[in-house]
Order: structure tokens, then C-alpha cells, then sequence
């Protein structure tokens, strides 16, 4: 923060910004030297910005007789600055008076051009830790495609190598296979652990980096004295999923399928690298509805920040005329946000983007749960433990869990790295147990039999009890707390304690974001919308209520759910390789295959407005043609699938083989603690059981549908089909409506909700009737998929099926609360 006194007014309607200037100092430590100026950004002056997280109120370090800044910026700003010569930046914290809530206000809508305008956009993570540098090594080298092992850090990655691994990085009494397929990927973890460490750090979970890393010209990352590029970022995700068989991701059908090998933050990386893209390439027609959506994972410590983060790139496309309110509430901030996008972007997208969110658990980041720094990792096991890989196998040495409130210590200053020759950690560490407060020197494990052995990445989940926390210099700790308080997420990154319980039905939930939010129907990063429900009718809203709580959305009433099945709530991140196995889909095929309620099926009769719609393929039934088809959420018109892909599905049904007693023709990956038990030849054998997935399939194929087997492409065309029934399938549940039409809703739909077709709704809606709030009043359980209406029928004459009597549909108003 600086002095108030030290700020002279700006003119914000004239692009006026204040600049800070860093004088140099060739020693670390030496007081920060820097003073503000003011610079109008139509003149184009010459700066870099700073992209950084602010940490919480830590020890504030003085930098002239009239700043103070808070750790984080200090220590940036020391970084920042040259040796020889003045630096000019932008920084939120100096550059904007905090203390000023007028002049934020009217700085903020500034911001974009800030980060847009600077020479190079600096985004500091924080300082290094012990063997972060191992880490930055390696992104360093993505971009040289240098591709030299820890290059200069090779010295670092030895000595942990020995005090961890063992002296030769092998774990002593390790001579079998099993020891030598653990010693391979441990080593491989050691560098690549970091780098997820750096990948896991704050600014990677903040909202307010979006606009800054999107807009840049130019980026730079830095760590403690070190930068690299952006693209070194991808480079060095794609080595993580890279590596295949015993050291990283088994894939098939062009799909990771071990989960322990995704990146979280690829995800992350990904949006703002193709947002950059269109940013850079002036193309930019990205919607606020995936803004807010795609990132509603994001922390900010005010959430109101997650509507107020995204104006400068919404508005840059779209004049919602949305603007930061000194002292609104965030219930009220989503509220009139969610009125003002509904009535001037012309579209009913917003109302897609509703999940239900009450009572429901939070969606958390694995990487708040997992150690990946081996150091941390080392912490919770005891590292030179009598270990076994079976009852037949012969015990060896290697890593094991302690016992729940026991920690391993390393000793400060060891003598010399000679005490791990034997790869025992007594000497270089004690044991301390926290439930009595003693340190030992011998490992508790010492009094038990050899547990089992686990895989290493099962090493990263932390223990009960255990929780990980970041510095305000972003670097994590792992530690044991007795009183079992996990915080969520970065120390820093807390979310103020709010109460939304008072937001109506379609008024999107931007600050929960939980565990069952299924993936939304709309593509927003396309041009041409993939459904069109309401054909080109625009939205008819009457915004008139008294209280602003209650919208009005003219459409029809088609239809009504009848029967519903189970929701779908897979455990996995990972699409399955078939549905065999999996009861709730099972339920669904026997719903979607029974005769309609109504007596009558509106996909067979010749007389139904939408039978025409389903091409003829092999399934030689249009209940399973509609089945597949729903399934995908196939898309409407020129885009819809093509007929041949129903035996594409069939396989993914996998039936056939169930029928003649064969049993599944895929088979599943074997968890992980089965693989570690497993020799380099065993393990190899049952990695490559997996990968020739692509083979068996290609032969089912062969046997169900000559035509459509594909040499070069089928392996490929299925594991599309197979991620696509994932995304559309996974957290919805499939329902039959009283005029026998099928279709997937939001798992916490009901028997009862009513399907409407809205104007402007470019997907039907699921409604649910609330008589005692109002006449024709409802609320929004959440977007639907139903097929034979997605392009646009629902409007142009398809008769109801009860609601609308004899003379078909009927248009009416539809009050939302």
C-alpha cells in the first residue's frame, strides 16, 4: 500500500493510470527506491505490468519513507527490479489508490488496456522452494527443446536422489523388478512432482489472472530469479501425459486412462492459451456465459470479483453497461447481473448455465489434497520400510505409510550424505509422533509386519490430518494439524463467507461451483449454435414484476416428465471404456426401451410430426435409434450424427458378447495398488492388455458392422463417441415424458417437471411449477436435452400432447422465481 497522501487525483474518463518506477540496486536486499508518475495510456507509454496474487495481510516491508507493500508485491518488486537501470510497471496494489473506492471504481474498466498496452506482462508465482528450481529447469527447457535431464539442477536432483531414493537412486535391497518399476517412476517423479508444485500454485486459481494473461502481448513467467516462457507451460504438461506404459498415461482410443495422470491445470492453461489466440488474432467473440462458466473453479476473495474480473473482456464484445457498485451485496451483484445480461444480450444462454447448488458438496481442486513435492510426500512415510508385494513375493525395501499422526523429520544439518548409502533414513532423520509429543529414532513401522506396497502416486494423497497450505510467497507446505482444519484451497484464497440462499432459481450460482455440475449443452466456443429449440424466435421477456426477483419468459408448455431414471454420478474422471457394469445406465436403456406410458410413441407413429427426423440405421428399432442418438445430445440438422455411428454406440453398449456368455469384450485398467505388485514383464503385460483395446474393438466392429470398420480411424471415431455419451451423460439422469419423447435432464429433476420451449432458448427447459408464488409461476430446475424438438419443432406445429389441447401449442408467459 502506499501513504494517501502521496496520490494526486486521476482522470480516468481521460485513460489517465499512475506508473511506478523501480530504481535499481545489485543487491537483493537492498530498500526498494521507486515513485509514482502519471501517464495517459492514448499516449502509449512505455511499461510492463505485473500479474501477481496478493496473499494475505502478511509483514508489510518498507520501500521509501512513504510505501508500504504487502510480502508478495515486495518480493516481486525486488525481483522486477534491474541492477543497472530503472524499471517502470504497472501494479494494482501502488498504481491504484486502495483506500479510494471512487477512483477503483472507475480504474478498474482500465485494467484490460493496462495489461493490454504493457511492453511484457510478468506474472510472478513466488519465490522458489528447496527443489522448485528442478521444476523451472524443465519448462525452461520445453521451449529450448533442450532436452537436457535437470540440466544445471542435476546437483540438486542427486542429493535428494540420495537422501530419498537411496545413494544410487535405487532402493536398496531393490534388485527385483517390482523394486525397479517403482525406482522409475519415483525418479520420474521427483522433477515432474515440481512441476505440478509450480502448476498448483495461486495465481493458477485466482479469477483476476484471466483478463491479465489474455490480453498480453507478451508473457513471462517468474519464479524467484528465474522466468520462462508461456509455452514452456504446455510443453511441460504434455511431458507429464507424455510418458507411457510404467512411467505415466495408458492410453486408448486416443484417451488417458489412468486419472492419476491428468493434469489439473491443463484445463486452465488450455482456455487462456486458445483465448490468447483470438485475443491476439482479433477475433474475439468469446461468450460471458463460458467466461463465467469455465471458470467458476477459480478463486477470488471477494465473489463478486467473478462477475466484476470478466467486464473488461465481455464488454470488449458486448455493452452489458455492468459496473462495479461500492457496497452491493454479492447476492445482489449476481442478481441484477444475471437481469441486465438476460435483457440486452438477446439470448436465453444464461439460463443454461444454472446448476443446483444448495445442499450440494463443493466441487475442490485435487491438487489442495495432494503432495507432490516428493520433500512433502517424504514427510507421512517412512522411506527405507520392509515392504510386500504379496504373499509369494519376497519382501524388499521401499516407501510406506506411517501411522496416522506420525511425521518423518529430517535433521537440519547431517553430517554427511554417506549415512544414506544403505538407504535407511535413521541417521538423517527422527520420527515424531504428534499424539504425545516424543521424537524416536526408529520408524513406528519397525513394531508391525511389512505393510503392503502401494503405487507411487498414491504416495501424493495426504494422510488424515495432514493439510496444504501456500505462503503469501506462494510456495506450499504440507504439515500435520491436530485440530483437523483443512483450509480450502491457497492460504490467501479464501472466499468471504456468503449467503445466496436468497438468489432466485435462474439466477446462476457463480460462487458454487459442485461435484455434480453436469457439462453444459451449449458449446460457447463455436459460432453456430449446435441446437436450436426456439428456432429464430429472440427472447420476450416481461421485466415488469414488482420485485426484481421475478422475470417473465414467454414460450410453450410442451410436455411433462412421466418416469425418470437414476442419475449417473461416475467416480472417475475418466469416460469408461463400455457402460458394462454400470447399473444406472442399464436402467436407463431398459426406461428408454419400454413401451410409452401414453400408449402412443411419437418416434414411430407415422402421424408424429418428428418420426421423419430419425434416419434409418441398424438398429432396426427407433426407440434405440433415439436412444443412441440421446445419448450423445446429438445435434440438430446438417449436424447430427451420422446414421452409422449407431454401431459405434451398440459397442459402447457392449451386449453382444453378454448375450452369448463371453462377458465384456473391453477390459478395465487394474487399480493401482495391483500394478505396483507388479515386475517390469507382468506389468508390461497388463498395460499392453489395455492399449490393444484398439484391436479387440476394431474386431467387434468387424463382426457388427462390416461397413463401418475404419483400419486407420475407428479406434480414433470411438473414443469420440465414447468421451462424448461421458460428457453428455455424466450428472444428468435420462427421463420419458408423458407423449413417450426421450431425453436427459439435471440429475435433481423430478417426475412432474415441466419441459417448455422458451423464445430465444436455443434448448428446451426443465420448469418446475410453484402455484403458491404466483400465477403461472415456476422455478428452473436447469437446461434439457429432448430429442425431436432441439431444432426448433416445439415451435412450428408439433402438437402438445394434453397441454395444448387438439388445437397444438400455445404460447405463453412463464414466470421464473
Amino acid at each position: 500500500m502506499a501513504s494517501v497522501t502521496l496520490y494526486r487525483p486521476l482522470n480516468s474518463l481521460e485513460l489517465e493510470i499512475r506508473l511506478l518506477t523501480i530504481e535499481p540496486a545489485r543487491d537483493h536486499q537492498a530498500p526498494i527506491i521507486c515513485h509514482l508518475s502519471h501517464a495517459r495510456l492514448s499516449d502509449n507509454p512505455t511499461y510492463d505490468a505485473l500479474s501477481y496474487v496478493w496473499g494475505a495481510p502478511g509483514e508489510a516491508q518498507t520501500a521509501t519513507h512513504l510505501f508500504t507493500l504487502q510480502e508478495n508485491a515486495s518480493a516481486a518488486i525486488r525481483r522486477l527490479r534491474h541492477g543497472k537501470k530503472q524499471r517502470t510497471i504497472w501494479i494494482d496494489a501502488v498504481c491504484i489508490n486502495q483506500s479510494d473506492a471512487i477512483e477503483k471504481e472507475t480504474q478498474i474498466p482500465l485494467m484490460r488496456q493496462v495489461y493490454e498496452q504493457a511492453n511484457l506482462v510478468v506474472i510472478w508465482l513466488g519465490e522458489m522452494t528447496e527443489l522448485a528450481p528442478l521444476g523451472v529447469d524443465d519448462m525452461q527447457s520445453r521451449v529450448s527443446r533442450e532436452y537436457k535431464i535437470w540440466n544445471s539442477n542435476s546437483g540438486a536432483f542427486n542429493q535428494v536422489a540420495a537422501e530419498l531414493l537411496g545413494a544410487s537412486g535405487l532402493i536398496k535391497n531393490g534388485t527385483n523388478s517390482v523394486a525397479a518399476m517403482h525406482t522409475a517412476m519415483m525418479t520420474n517423479e521427483v522433477v515432474l512432482g515440481e512441476v505440478r508444485e509450480i502448476l498448483a500454485r495461486p495465481w493458477w486459481t485466482r479469477v483476476w489472472i484471466m483478463q491479465e494473461a489474455i490480453v498480453a502481448r507478451k508473457l513471462k513467467l517468474m519464479c524467484g530469479d528465474q522466468t520462462f516462457d508461456w509455452d514452456g507451460v504446455g510443453r511441460a504438461i504434455d511431458r507429464m501425459k507424455g510418458f507411457t506404459g510404467s512411467r505415466g498415461a495408458i492410453e486408448v482410443f486416443d484417451t488417458i486412462m489412468n486419472p492419476e495422470m491428468l493434469v489439473e491445470e491443463d484445463r486452465t492453461y488450455r482456455l487462456i492459451s486458445r483465448f490468447r489466440e483470438m485475443w491476439a488474432k482479433k477475433r474475439w467473440h468469446v461468450s460471458v456465459f463460458e467466461l463465467m462458466y469455465e471458470f467458476r473453479r477459480l478463486d477470488c476473495t471477494n465473489p463478486r470479483d467473478r462477475i466484476f474480473g470478466f467486464l473488461g473482456l465481455v464488454e470488449a464484445a458486448v455493452n452489458y453497461r455492468i459496473r462495479p457498485e461500492a457496497g452491493a451485496s454479492t447476492a445482489d451483484v449476481y442478481l441484477q447481473s444475471a437481469r441486465t445480461i438476460l435483457e440486452r444480450s438477446g439470448s436465453l444462454d444464461l439460463l443454461n448455465c444454472k446448476r443446483e447448488w444448495k445442499g450440494v458438496e463443493r466441487a475442490t481442486r485435487p491438487s489442495d489434497s495432494l503432495a507432490y513435492s516428493i520433500l512433502h510426500k517424504a514427510k507421512y512415510h517412512d522411506l527405507g520400510a520392509t515392504v510386500s508385494d504379496g504373499p509369494d513375493a519376497p519382501l524388499r525395501k521401499g516407501w510406506a505409510r506411517l501411522p496416522p499422526g506420525w511425521e518423518r523429520v529430517r535433521r537440519a544439518n547431517p553430517k554427511s550424505w554417506s549415512r544414506f548409502k544403505e538407504g535407511l533414513a535413521g541417521k538423517g532423520c527422527y520420527y515424531w509422533d504428534h499424539s504425545t509429543g516424543t521424537a524416536h529414532e526408529e520408524s513406528p513401522l519397525t513394531r508391525f509386519p511389512p505393510p503392503m506396497a502401494h503405487h507411487p502416486v498414491k504416495q501424493r494423497i495426504l494422510p488424515p490430518g495432514w493439510v496444504k497450505e501456500w505462503d503469501n510467497l506462494g510456495r506450499s507446505q504440507v504439515k500435520y494439524d491436530m485440530t483437523g482444519q483443512q483450509q480450502q484451497g491457497p492460504a490467501h484464497a479464501k472466499t468471504k463467507s456468503i449467503n445466496l440462499n436468497s438468489l432466485p432459481s435462474w439466477a446462476p450460482n457463480w460462487a458454487a461451483m459442485t461435484a455434480r455440475d453436469p457439462e453444459p449443452l451449449l458449446d460457447w466456443s463455436i459460432e453456430r449454435p449446435r441446437y436450436w429449440a426456439s428456432g429464430n424466435t429472440i427472447p420476450v421477456l416481461d421485466t415488469s414484476q414488482p420485485s426484481p426477483r421475478r422475470i417473465g419468459t414467454q414460450g410453450v408448455l410442451f410436455d411433462e416428465i412421466a418416469q425418470i431414471g437414476p442419475p449417473w454420478h461416475p467416480a472417475s474422471p475418466v469416460p469408461p471404456v463400455t457402460r458394462h457394469g454400470i447399473p444406472e445406465l442399464q436402467a436407463w436403456v431398459d426406461l428408454a426401451l419400454s413401451s410409452p406410458s401414453s400408449g402412443s410413441d411419437p418416434y414411430s407413429d407415422p402421424s408424429s410430426p418428428t418420426s421423419y427426423q430419425i434416419p434409418p440405421d441398424g438398429t432396426g428399432n427407433p426407440r434405440k435409434s433415439v436412444l443412441w442418438r440421446t445419448l450423445l445430445t446429438d445435434y440438430s440438422g446438417h449436424l447430427a450424427a451420422p446414421a452409422s455411428d449407431w454401431s459405434m454406440v451398440e459397442l459402447w453398449h457392449d451386449t453382444r458378447n453378454a448375450e452369448t456368455g463371453k462377458g465384456s469384450w473391453a477390459r478395465q485398467l487394474p487399480d493401482l495398488d495391483t500394478l505396483a505388485r507388479l515386475g517390469i514383464m507382468d506389468h508390461s503385460k497388463a498395460t499392453t492388455s489395455i492399449t490393444s483395446l484398439d484391436s479387440d474393438m476394431f474386431t467387434e466392429l468387424l463382426e457388427l458392422d462390416f461397413s463401418n470398420a475404419r483400419v486407420f480411424s475407428s479406434a480414433k471415431h470411438y473414443g469420440e463417441i465414447m468421451r462424448r455419451i461421458f460428457g453428455a451423460c455424466r450428472h444428468r439422469a435420462l427421463f420419458v415424458t408423458r407423449g413417450g419423447y426421450m431425453g436427459l435432464g439435471p440429475w435433481n429433476a423430478r417426475v412432474g417437471d415441466r419441459v417448455v420451449v422458451l423464445k430465444g432458448g436455443k434448448t428446451p427447459f426443465l420448469l418446475r411449477a410453484m402455484p403458491f408464488a404466483g400465477v403461472n409461476s415456476h422455478t428452473l430446475v436447469g437446461e434439457t436435452y429432448v430429442y425431436g424438438i432441439m431444432g426448433g419443432e416445439a415451435l412450428s406445429g408439433i402438437k402438445g400432447t394434453g397441454f395444448g389441447g387438439e388445437e397444438g401449442l400455445k404460447m405463453e408467459m412463464f414466470y421464473l422465481v
